[in-house]
């Protein structure tokens, strides 16, 4: 008996490739910190836990520049996330959407979530708007997945 290949395919083949994605797109944002104000403004840490492949990206907006560490960190987040990375990949490439999943379990979050809500929308939103041309510079593909809403 074969595995399934949906189990196995997934965007990102390691947690290299991950990381030099998400580093390419948070490069790009803190160069470009109209799209983030609100963050900025905030002064939070973000610190996002992925599987599939594992990785932990941490965000860091209480200094300008933003900066985003990968890998393990020592320190306190104001706000934690976990998400698969292909599932974040389908929200950026709006073939599924954040509220949904959210609701559905399929995202974790650790913190004070309705005021993380109101500062991380600006952080997110130019993330999304960024993420194309990162998909085509690295050659992503999206999983195969049965949720299209």
């Amino acid at each position: 008996m074969s595995a399934d290949p949906k189990q196995t395919e997934h965007v990102f083949k390691s947690t290299d490739e991950l990381y030099a994605v998400m580093k390419d797109l948070f490069d790009y944002m803190s160069a470009n910190p109209d799209n983030i104000k609100e963050f900025l403004k905030a002064k939070m840490v973000v610190r996002i836990y992925f599987t599939d492949p594992k990785g932990i990206i941490t965000v860091d907006g209480r200094t300008p520049p933003m900066e985003a560490f990968f890998g393990s960190m020592p320190g306190k987040a104001d706000f934690e996330v976990a998400l698969p990375a292909d599932l974040l990949h389908e929200i950026w490439t709006s073939r599924t959407s954040l509220s949904k999943n959210f609701m559905a379990g399929n995202i974790k979050t650790k913190g004070n979530l309705f005021k993380a809500l109101s500062k991380l929308e600006n952080l997110f939103h130019g993330a999304e708007d960024a993420y194309p041309q990162f998909i085509e510079k690295y050659g992503l593909e999206a999983p195969k997945s049965s949720d299209k809403s």
